[in-house]
């Protein structure tokens, strides 16, 4: 069983590496130190045994909706149930309604994963990313 728990601040230097890891472009330091630290934050996290991180989730939380705005897990703990633990640990809270967010509209395996855990598909952002690649919008809604 995967253990999800709070990401602390502690962790940015994880956070970095692993979306360093994962993604094509990369924040600066300040955004992800501003997710951690905002007030409508409800970021979780996975440690290793060790204390390592293995994988975080970055989300904003308003009016019953939790927008996922970042997701990443290491590349050795990938497909091992990581990235689902930490949607389900937020999506099962009872004051979460829906939830959205936003995949490179060409990543068919992230789009697959994520209508695998009920997410739907809404619609398109045109050069959501660096200006070039679309983005696909999804959104789950608790039934």
């Amino acid at each position: 069983m995967t253990a999800v728990v709070p990401l602390p601040f502690t962790a940015l230097r994880g956070v970095e590496h692993i979306a360093s890891l994962s993604f094509e472009s990369r924040w600066e330091r300040t955004a992800f130190a501003s997710f951690l630290t905002a007030s409508a934050a409800r970021n979780r996290a996975v440690f290793s045994a060790s204390g390592e991180l293995e994988g975080y989730l970055l989300t904003l939380f308003a009016g019953g909706n939790l927008d996922i705005v970042s997701i990443a897990v290491l590349p050795e703990r990938r497909r091992q149930g990581v990235a689902e633990a930490l949607l389900e640990d937020l999506r099962c809270s009872p004051d979460v309604l829906s939830s959205t967010l936003e995949v490179r509209a060409d990543n068919e395996p992230s789009r697959r994963f994520y209508e695998k855990l009920g997410y739907a598909l809404v619609g398109t952002r045109r050069r959501y990313y660096d200006g070039k690649n679309d983005a696909a919008v999804m959104r789950w809604d608790r039934r």
